[in-house]
């Protein structure tokens, strides 16, 4: 049978023994049967061939190095934080709402009191209210609808439309200012447009024709636009018929004024 030789780790055969001119001129470790271990060199360094050099050991900064930058460390953050806390609620600030809420219709009883005794009906009432709250907006919008009384071969019905928007997020001045001369429902211009001192931040009277007025008004974040539009309705159709005297709206505009002072006083009770 044949067999594997045997490796030898006895001194002065071909392993690592002590007398291999390899080691550091002392006596190797003994095994086993006084064979040498293989094993890591105990001499000095050695470079072994194809790798690089063990690098040295860093040699440590001084302390006042390590201060100067934790300091300049502590100071940059304390700076950006500061600044992105001092930023954050500028970009999220909303317009000054004044206190304004809408809890109920703005077409609540006595608003209209001022412009009911101007033109004097047979009959009115108030449309209820439509709701729209949102995140960045809170809108109602009621209508006032009186019928005044016969004239002269005429009656003329008058047709009060209110929009309340409450802009939370967003401020509406910019816009309303390019936009004081526009109907917000038709997006017609006005034939005329007039400040209306002492209401709100700014307000404006709109003359279109002859049938229809609009009061603008802007207080904070509040916007509020009464539009008035009147329909003057001739009896007979005969050839006869003369054409119907319309009424006066120049003389309704004191009493517009006032409704919208007391949508504002309401939603800001």
């Amino acid at each position: 049978m044949i067999t594997e030789p045997e490796a030898s780790w006895e001194a002065g055969g071909d392993g690592w023994g002590a007398g291999d001119g390899r080691g550091d001129g002392g006596a190797a470790d003994e095994g086993p049967r006084g064979a040498a271990l293989p094993g890591p060199r105990t001499g000095g360094a050695e470079v072994l061939a194809g790798l690089p050099p063990r690098p040295s050991r860093l040699r440590s900064l001084p302390g006042w190095v390590w201060g100067v930058l934790a300091g300049a460390l502590a100071v940059a953050l304390t700076g950006a934080g500061l600044a992105w806390a001092g930023d954050l609620p500028q970009r999220h600030r909303g317009p000054d709402l004044h206190g304004y809420r809408i809890g109920q219709s703005p077409c609540t009883d006595h608003v209209f009191d001022a412009f009911s005794a101007a033109v004097d009906p047979v009959s009115s009432g108030v449309w209820p209210a439509v709701f729209e709250h949102t995140p960045p907006l809170d809108r109602a919008q009621c209508g006032f609808v009186a019928q005044g009384a016969r004239g002269q071969g005429a009656r003329t019905s008058y047709d009060v439309q209110v929009d309340v928007a409450l802009h939370r997020r967003t401020d509406p001045a910019p816009e309303f200012d390019a936009q004081r001369s526009v109907d917000p429902s038709s997006l017609r211009v006005a034939e005329r447009t007039r400040p209306l001192p002492g209401l709100g931040d700014e307000a404006y009277l709109l003359t279109f024709d002859d049938l229809t007025r609009i009061v603008k008004v802007r207080s904070g974040g509040a916007v509020l636009a009464i539009r008035l539009q009147t329909t003057t309705t001739a009896y007979g159709t005969g050839p006869d018929t003369e054409e119907p005297d319309l009424p006066d709206l120049d003389r309704l505009t004191p009493s517009l004024v006032a409704a919208a002072r007391a949508i504002l006083a309401g939603l800001a009770s």
